[in-house]
């Protein structure tokens, strides 16, 4: 995905760039600044290689647009941008969403150049408000990213250097795994739930001993282990073994402990200031309650 167009140097540009950061832990963005010292080469490659384009118009889009065309040629970046998007999108090779960002009213697109006002037929995507407004609509935009053909599956990107947190305890996927119920892809669509909204999702595996819970939750465990921050098994049998993972979790993570302070409720104040999920699963749980001490109040992921 690329994005396209002038941010404004104000709160509106600042407040975009943090929903972007967000996608971009997710692996759907490939930033390419652009501007008159970047290579055209550059941005025309990332350009051509984008499945989506969002083209940013903010409340000075029209004054910029038209200072631009005065410098023509590859200087005029915003325009060539927008007629290469509209291009790739009119063959189907790309999808094209305009971004309303920060003004309530369209451009008067009967006053752009002819090769832009295609963009008058595409729906636009707003951006108004603050703060909730913003996370709402940022969530809206993210779910119609990821339905569009061509986008991959979101997953987690940890910044560079780092190791994500992932333990499985002593447990082991079977090399003969089988799934003849599909109860993986009902798994992933429950617990991916929470994700879109935010919220902690939750799901329980429950049956007669042997059913195979342990090997779904650890094959849910690898194949989607991407799409989280960390990923980390707790010892359900007890409290005292629960408390002894999650100080095992807190010590992985340099969360912060108290003192006198016990390790489940330091890990669920560090987890509660992460902005992406965890997938946090509780083995041998034979009462979801007794995961309590443990359970996450904010955004997160759990199996039980």
């Amino acid at each position: 995905m690329i994005r396209s167009g002038c941010l404004p140097r104000n709160d509106l540009g600042a407040d975009l760039d943090v929903q972007h950061r967000k996608v971009d832990r997710q692996g759907l963005v490939k930033r390419v600044t652009t501007g008159t010292r970047l290579p055209p080469a550059c941005w025309l490659e990332g350009l051509a290689g984008a499945r989506v384009l969002l083209v940013v118009i903010g409340p000075d889009w029209e004054n910029i647009l038209a200072e631009r065309a005065k410098l023509g040629g590859v200087k005029d970046w915003v325009r060539l941008e927008v007629e290469i998007g509209l291009a790739r999108a009119a063959a189907g090779e790309l999808a094209l969403i305009p971004l309303l960002l920060g003004r309530e009213t369209l451009p008067n697109f009967a006053l752009l150049p002819e090769s832009l006002q295609a963009l008058a037929e595409i729906e636009v995507h707003r951006f108004i408000g603050k703060d909730a407004d913003w996370q709402l609509q940022f969530m809206r935009l993210l779910d119609k990213l990821k339905t569009l053909p061509g986008v991959p599956p979101p997953r987690f990107r940890l910044p560079a250097g780092v190791e994500q947190p992932f333990r499985l305890i002593d447990q082991v996927l079977s090399p003969h795994f089988q799934d003849p119920h599909a109860q993986l892809g009902q798994l992933r669509e429950t617990l991916a739930g929470g994700q879109r909204v935010a919220l902690v999702a939750r799901a329980a595996i429950y049956g007669m001993g042997g059913l195979g819970k342990t090997q779904l939750a650890l094959k849910y465990s690898h194949d989607f282990r991407d799409r989280y921050a960390g990923v980390w098994w707790f010892r359900a049998e007890s409290a005292d073994l629960l408390e002894a993972d999650a100080a095992a979790c807190c010590a992985a993570v340099a969360a912060p402990q108290r003192e006198g302070e016990a390790a489940s409720t330091a890990l669920k104040r560090w987890l509660a200031g992460q902005p992406a999920a965890w997938l946090l699963v509780y083995d041998n749980a034979e009462d979801p309650s007794c995961c309590d001490p443990c359970f996450p109040t904010a955004i997160a992921t759990t199996c039980c």
